[in-house]
């Protein structure tokens, strides 16, 4: 009985920290895809900041 609770327990765990890497990866890739939609912009915007 115990051991099935660990084993919950574990792939309770798993699944949480592969959901946190899902959201992980669609961040970086939202972020990649706006450097990718602003690349136009990028050199006004470091001019701006300058």
């Amino acid at each position: 009985m115990l051991k099935i609770c660990w084993n919950l327990n574990q792939a309770h765990y798993t699944m949480r920290f592969y959901t946190i890497n899902m959201y992980e990866v669609v961040a970086w890739l939202l972020l990649f895809w706006l450097l990718y939609r602003l690349s136009p912009a990028l050199p006004l915007l470091c001019s701006g900041f300058m």
